[in-house]
């Protein structure tokens, strides 16, 4: 009976000290944690064999970037698109193509081939293998002296916003900062550059100055904002969201996220140019469109100190890349608010005056081409110079098209595949096919400037 006495009680005080141990916090609290937070991280690294950027190893692709034109409205501007280390070896034979200007034909103009040892080399204060199988360009912002600005990612990193690097016209190296800017970025006609950034900051008991309790499991929250450099990359100015969103009495979007961990997940920016502040009321030049994805908002912020101007939620789900038309409305590649039996993605139009939304691509009636349009997350979007035409960039169908906003019709495309032989020869890889398609970051209109583009 003592044996069974003492039995009870010691699993009696376990269960106790076990809820005491998560009410309060106390030994063994944090090492539980981790032990579980590296468990959960573990189930969520994904197979590094080859090149993060590759979507899929097919047979029936194409080897080379293959475009059509299905219009005579299709544009003639060249196109800036995103590469990566170890693409389009044909035109970069030694390190790939991170980017180059292609005519409507196809033909390569320039390139950018640069060494990935160059731009990772002395990259500090990150978990992972920082390689080029591992680490890829997203956003991309090219000035109008060929000086050609760059935002990387990585797989299985932590944390995954790697930061931003330029690069001169030849491929130099001119500044870079591994300082977890990230996505999709933009160069104001000054020079000033402006690029989503993240931090990880330990979790508050609460949101800001509000009563809305934190949650996250790990304790520690990625926090987001802007980040506002300098044409030669010194840091003139950052602010977060969380502290936008408070200050400017929105304190609804502190509470209503999916991830606690990271609530907000600012994923573009884009700057007011003095043209469009013009179209908008109280909206000045240096203000910034942002595309904030967990709580599914389009916002202006002021450029000088990040108070909300204007704001969109609930019209788009998990969108990226909003960018201004001339009239100062706004398009948004809006991933998951789109029609399921047309692929769930969809290109909407905002008015940022009045919060009412139009879908340009794809239209609800008629027979429409160029479906299934679907791209879980990310998706790119660039605005044709006179204002008529966008071109779209799928991340995850490898495709990048031109769609008319007046008709929602599809003037031209590309399918970003190619041949990997000489890179699958380079590091001794097998693959179930030599040829591969890419996921596909951006492709952007280039309008005349004094870059001079040889190849």
């Amino acid at each position: 009976m003592s044996r069974a006495i003492f039995f009870m009680s010691a699993c009696l005080l376990s269960f106790v000290y076990g809820l005491a141990t998560i009410q309060f916090q106390i030994f063994p609290y944090q090492i539980i944690r981790e032990a579980k937070n590296g468990f959960e991280a573990l189930k969520l690294l994904e197979d590094d064999t080859h090149l993060v950027t590759i979507k899929r190893f097919d047979a029936s692709a194409t080897a080379k970037p293959e475009v059509r034109q299905l219009s005579e409205n299709a544009g003639a501007e060249r196109l800036l698109v995103t590469g990566g280390f170890y693409q389009y070896m044909e035109e970069c034979p030694r390190f790939g193509c991170l980017a180059w200007i292609m005519k409507r034909s196809g033909e390569v103009l320039h390139t950018w081939e640069i060494d990935p040892a160059v731009i990772l080399e002395g990259a500090e204060g990150f978990e992972g293998d920082l390689t080029p199988m591992n680490v890829y360009p997203i956003g991309l912002s090219l000035a109008k002296d060929g000086r050609l600005t760059v935002t990387f990612h990585g797989r299985n990193i932590f944390p995954y916003t790697v930061g931003i690097a330029q690069f001169s016209p030849t491929g130099e190296l001119l500044w870079r900062r591994f300082d977890r800017s990230h996505h999709w970025i933009d160069t104001a006609s000054d020079g000033h550059i402006a690029a989503p950034s993240a931090r990880y900051i330990k979790m508050p008991e609460f949101a800001e100055d509000t009563l809305i309790p934190n949650r996250c499991h790990t304790g520690v929250i990625d926090d987001e904002g802007v980040r506002l450099y300098s044409a030669d990359g010194k840091v003139e100015k950052e602010f977060w969201i969380a502290e936008s969103f408070a200050k400017s009495s929105w304190p609804g979007l502190l509470y209503a996220v999916r991830n606690g961990c990271d609530p907000h997940h600012l994923n573009s920016v884009a700057i007011v140019e003095p043209s469009l502040a013009d179209r908008l009321n109280g909206v000045d030049a240096g203000d910034l469109l942002v595309s904030v994805r967990e709580p599914s908002v389009v916002a202006i912020l002021d450029g000088d100190d990040g108070t909300v101007k204007r704001l969109v939620a609930g019209r788009t789900a998990a969108q990226h890349g909003p960018q201004f038309l001339p009239d100062g409305s706004v398009v948004v590649f809006d991933n998951l608010g789109g029609k399921r039996d047309q692929g769930g993605t969809r290109i909407v139009r905002l008015d940022l005056e009045n919060g009412t939304a139009e879908t340009v691509f794809p239209r609800e009636s008629g027979k429409q081409s160029g479906l299934p349009f679907q791209s879980d997350d990310g998706g790119h979007l660039s605005v044709s110079p006179d204002g008529k035409r966008l071109m779209i960039a799928s991340k995850h169908q490898s495709h990048i098209f031109e769609v008319e906003i007046a008709t929602g019709d599809i003037l031209w495309e590309m399918d970003h595949c190619m041949d990997m032989s000489a890179y699958l020869e380079k590091f001794d890889l097998e693959a179930e096919a030599s040829n591969a398609c890419f996921r596909t970051y951006g492709a952007y209109y280039l309008e005349d400037s004094p870059f001079h583009m040889v190849h």
